[in-house]
């Protein structure tokens, strides 16, 4: 995304992104129940929205929020897993 900025390009929404259309598909059936999985759906959104803002116009706040949003997601995919292993 950050690759983006400035160009004034649509980006996927969370939901058209590969990752999203699994997550809402197969995903959600395999592992829709666990706390972790669902705790992906809000940082996912908000890294999609601060990208396309990003796009839209290049500023260094949109991509420091990038990076923190990109972080908390990593989190979430971290617990995700741990949650999975131990199931």
């Amino acid at each position: 995304m950050v690759a983006k900025a400035g160009s004034g390009e649509r980006l996927p929404d969370h939901t058209e992104c590969a990752f999203g259309r699994w997550y809402r598909g197969e995903g959600e059936k395999r592992f829709g129940h666990l706390p972790a999985w669902r705790a992906i759906d809000e940082p996912h959104r908000v890294f999609h929205a601060i990208g396309a803002d990003l796009a839209e116009e290049a500023r260094a706040e949109k991509a420091e929020e990038l990076a923190r949003t990109s972080l908390e997601l990593l989190r979430c995919f971290v617990a995700l897993k741990r949650e999975i292993v131990r199931t």
